[in-house]
């Protein structure tokens, strides 16, 4: 048995509970700490670190594990000494790597609740080492100094429970991190013989963490451009690929940008930026898609403009979430750096404008029947010979040429008729359903808790109505659903409720600006709706891609209101 300093000022702890961390983030502490640990024993004769996350509920039928999180891995274990480096804050390891900072583990326990065990042990040490954390009984005491016990223990490997947890993990949270988890380790655990093998559990409910990530292939196409309104299309393929390798402020950077193949701006998390092969930023549930690069996040560029860089030697914050640097000054760097970025870009502008853009269709390769565009059949070494054609106008039986979403636009009157049960009915009404705003199950699952009658009918119409057929009734729908929301958290405006809570719940910059955007465009429009006489045609589209971005505010505003009916 012996004792610990764990502390040069305790009231530090307490300032580590308020800090800025997302449980994926905190959790991802742990994580890198166990694959560094790995990578760095030379004498690790095993081809890969098994890692498990067991998440338990307060709804766990085990009373003992109520509220809690234990993470354990069967890597090298910590020896003495490097027991009492890891438990003393700030206290670096002697090499750089996944883990750096001597805060991540003892910040991110404290951040998940107040109280928290270690057990580790050593191949080349006969005894596991057990040290217990528990701030107020500290803070009462006045003391610093914690005792690490000593068992004798024969497996190697660490293990660290988080106990009596500050806000209990949700199904929908364990889903969206194990999520998150798959993303930001892809590299380590895929592949035949991977470095590393996670598994996460829900009150037992076991889940083996992999990445299926639909990473579409370059897209293969000729350049796409206009001239005197006509369009045209260079028969000449190429693979839209930009190589990129270049030093920005000293550090290398290097990877590559491409247009996918297959768009979605579900499944394409945007630019993706490794460090030591851990994803910093660039999650499909926290999409990196900088504004001076893709425009606003629901343009074609956010659509189809995929990347991965490794900035392997620049700094981070010690939350390990981003770089840092600049956004804007990065990404000017790289339209300044990269050979062919700028064409590629604009490539992807020129393709939405004149491309059916679905997630199940790919983009390319000789759509034969898009009379908008003509081939220039170009010899080599000879300029290409521009062919104009005209451009018919896009009438209501011709196919879709654009899409929200992912979901082909299609423009259809409104119709007073009954619906039937004749086959020619059914068939419209299995068409209509195709263009309706997606129920969202997270929403769904806070409504069902809210247990609010009002709000979850609401969603459901808004759910369940052809965006085609009833525009004005989703628009007037979807500004009644926020005005009820934020009148439920004590607001009237929804805009003005949800303008400065935006940045505590985690959004970016970027994404704060559309977001307010799309809310603002949802108030202006349905106030147009109801005030004006002449104002009866309008188009809900859109709506279908802006609740994909909105979502995960609706789940913020619907906890802050479970929260509230707790207490």
């Amino acid at each position: 048995m012996f004792e610990v300093n764990v502390s040069p000022d305790m009231a530090m702890y307490t300032l580590l509970i308020n800090q800025g961390y997302d449980p994926t983030y905190a959790l991802c502490e742990f994580i890198d700490n166990a694959i560094d640990a790995h990578l760095k024993n030379s004498s690790n004769i095993k081809t890969s670190v098994s890692i498990s996350i067991k998440f338990y509920s307060n709804e766990s039928k085990n009373p003992k594990y109520k509220n809690c999180i234990i993470i354990s891995d069967d890597g090298p274990g910590m020896s003495k000494d490097t027991l009492e480096r890891a438990l003393k804050p700030a206290k670096r390891p002697s090499l750089q790597g996944l883990s750096e900072f001597g805060i991540g583990m003892k910040a991110a326990a404290v951040w998940f609740g107040d109280e928290w065990q270690l057990r580790t042990k050593a191949s080349s040490e006969p005894v596991a080492y057990i040290a217990k954390f528990n701030l107020p009984d500290l803070l009462e005491k006045g003391k610093d100094v914690i005792t690490v016990e000593e068992e004798i223990e024969e497996n190697r490997g660490t293990t660290i429970s988080l106990l009596q947890l500050r806000k209990d993990i949700t199904q929908d949270s364990y889903n969206i991190i194990s999520k998150n988890l798959s993303e930001i380790y892809r590299r380590f655990i895929t592949g035949e013989n991977p470095k590393v093998k996670i598994e996460t559990s829900y009150n037992d409910q076991n889940k083996v963490i992999k990445f299926e990530g639909k990473l579409s292939q370059a897209l293969v196409a000729g350049v796409h451009f206009k001239k005197a309104g006509k369009k045209f299309e260079n028969s000449t393929k190429k693979e839209w690929q930009c190589a990129v390798k270049y030093h920005f402020k000293g550090h290398l950077v290097e990877g590559f940008i491409y247009l996918r193949e297959q768009g979605s701006y579900v499944e394409n998390p945007g630019l993706v930026l490794f460090r030591h092969d851990r994803v910093i930023v660039g999650l499909t549930n926290n999409r990196n898609v900088p504004l001076s690069l893709y425009k606003t996040s629901n343009k074609a560029r956010g659509f189809l403009v995929y990347g991965e860089l490794n900035l392997n030697d620049f700094p981070v914050s010690y939350t390990k979430d981003r770089f840092n640097f600049d956004e804007k000054e990065f990404t000017d760097s790289l339209l300044s750096n990269v050979k062919g970025l700028q064409e590629l870009l604009t490539q992807a502008d020129n393709l939405r404008n004149d491309s059916i853009l679905t997630d199940e269709m790919p983009l390319s390769r000789g759509r034969k029947n898009d009379e908008n565009l003509v081939n220039i059949n170009t010899p080599d070494n000879s300029p290409p010979e521009q062919t104009e054609v005209d451009i018919k106008p896009f009438h209501q039986n011709d196919e879709p040429k654009e899409t929200i979403g992912g979901r082909p636009i299609v423009f259809e009157p409104a119709t007073n008729e009954p619906p039937g049960t004749d086959e020619v009915a059914e068939e419209k009404l299995k068409k209509n359903s195709e263009y309706q705003i997606a129920s969202n199950p997270e929403v769904v699952r806070r409504l069902n808790k809210c247990a609010l009658p009002k709000l979850t009918q609401l969603y459901n119409s808004l759910c369940t109505l052809s965006v085609n057929v009833h525009p004005a009734l989703i628009h007037v729908g979807a500004s009644v659903f926020f005005e009820s929301l934020t009148r439920l958290s004590g607001k009237e405006n929804f805009v003005h409720f949800c303008n400065p809570k935006l940045e505590s719940w985690g959004f970016d910059k970027e994404d704060r600006k559309v977001i307010l955007k799309i809310l603002e465009d949802i108030q202006n429009v349905s106030n147009i709706i109801k005030h004006s006489r002449e104002y009866t045609r309008t188009d809900a589209n859109q709506l279908i891609l802006d609740f994909d971005i909105i979502n995960p505010v609706i789940c913020k505003i619907l906890d802050g209101l479970i929260d509230s009916q707790a207490s």
